[in-house]
């Protein structure tokens, strides 16, 4: 793999094609869609995202890793941590600390869930 002038891939993907009116489907379809949300998702409280603010988040996703295998004893559970990771997702890829901060509220919730289900005897190991 050293030396080579553009990356190695199998041969399957390099031989992988695809029709380009489909894609141009979903690409229109989905558009207008992400620049509505696009309102929503700017640069702010940045210092939530860069330097020790994004190990904080990767701290955060990580716990909510964490609460997946709980979670995950009673159906549809899981989904609770899952969105939290997604908004944290969001915010660190925009760079908007208001989705990292929604994402922190999130991720208690989650937790709270968690810990009502086992206290609750919902989730039981």
């Amino acid at each position: 793999l050293l030396g080579r002038r553009q990356p190695w891939l199998p041969k399957k993907l390099t031989e992988f094609s695809f029709e380009r009116e489909p894609l141009r489907k979903a690409v229109d379809w989905v558009e207008p869609k992400l620049k509505a949300v696009d309102r929503f998702v700017k640069p702010s409280l940045t210092f939530l995202v860069r330097g020790p603010g994004r190990f904080a988040v990767a701290l955060v996703a990580i716990l909510n890793a964490a609460l997946f295998y709980p979670a995950a004893l009673l159906p549809f559970a899981v989904m609770a941590p899952a969105f939290a990771v997604i908004v944290l997702g969001v915010g660190v890829t925009m760079a908007d600390g208001r989705w990292v901060i929604a994402g922190y509220v999130l991720t208690g919730a989650a937790a709270g869930l968690v810990a009502y289900l086992f206290v609750s005897g919902a989730i039981s190991l």
